[in-house]
């Protein structure tokens, strides 16, 4: 399982649970709770771990479920465990409401996944065999109730909640192509991502503005070189959110002899 882990996918999405549990516990309860589940997965299911990568206690107590680290594959999911991360709420949400200190804490836990992951959370994509949402309920890819009808009731909110979030702080920018430092000729092709939505990304090449600012999450460029002075050039990006401003930047060599 170690060696498997490690040749994990980065994580593309988020999978809500509930445990399908007592809603009726004590703060100082939580921990025995989480261990009950750690026997019931490792030792009785025969999983080796808890399932789950975080759990969630009703106080707005997060648990690390399966051990690893970030990105460890969990076992939640099935075929949607590699490429996800699982969070499940402690309880049964079926026709309980999921208390508010859960609500905020999962909020705060996706954010930061989302964040650190490069997750849009307001988006679809292809993702295993079929178009999800970026946060979704386990119902979305298997043949379950959970997380319960008023967990998943809290999805699309959810989502909202965590963009919102996101949106507040600087995003994570990054150029993906081409790489800093490589050599380049002709046409080039300049691209960049954002770890979340921004209104605003700005092209420049040695401080001097190219092409037309973008919005979204992915970003696409050309550059014609040709008739470029031979050596080397700075790529720069600035990306624009109300949290404010991020910068990346690859330096190139231009070589069209």
């Amino acid at each position: 399982l170690a060696a498997l882990d490690r040749l994990a996918p980065k994580q593309r999405a988020a999978v809500v649970h509930h445990t399908a549990g007592t809603n009726s516990y004590t703060a100082a309860q939580s921990a025995s709770i989480v261990r009950g589940i750690y026997h019931y997965h490792a030792i009785t299911r025969e999983w080796g771990d808890i399932g789950y990568n975080f759990l969630i206690d009703k106080y707005g107590n997060i648990y690390e479920g399966r051990a690893g680290g970030s990105g460890v594959v969990g076992f939640h999911a099935a075929a949607y465990n590699w490429g996800s991360v699982g969070v499940s709420l402690i309880g049964n949400f079926v026709a309980a409401d999921v208390p508010g200190p859960m609500r905020d804490a999962l909020t705060v836990l996706l954010a930061a996944k989302a964040a650190e992951h490069w997750i849009d959370p307001l988006s679809q994509q292809h993702f295993i065999d079929r178009v999800l949402p970026t946060i979704m309920g386990h119902r979305d890819v298997g043949s379950t109730t959970c997380p319960g009808a008023r967990a998943y009731a809290l999805l699309p909110g959810l989502r909202s909640a965590v963009a919102a979030m996101l949106s507040s702080q600087p995003p994570m920018l990054r150029i993906t192509a081409p790489a800093s430092g490589a050599a380049v000729r002709g046409v080039v092709e300049i691209r960049a991502e954002s770890s979340t939505p921004v209104g605003s990304a700005v092209l420049s090449i040695d401080e001097q503005a190219h092409g037309e600012p973008l919005s979204g999450g992915a970003f696409t460029w050309r550059w014609n070189t040709v008739g470029v002075a031979e050596g080397q050039h700075t790529i720069q990006i600035v990306a624009q959110t109300l949290g404010g401003q991020s910068f990346a930047a690859a330096q190139v060599h231009v070589d069209n002899t």
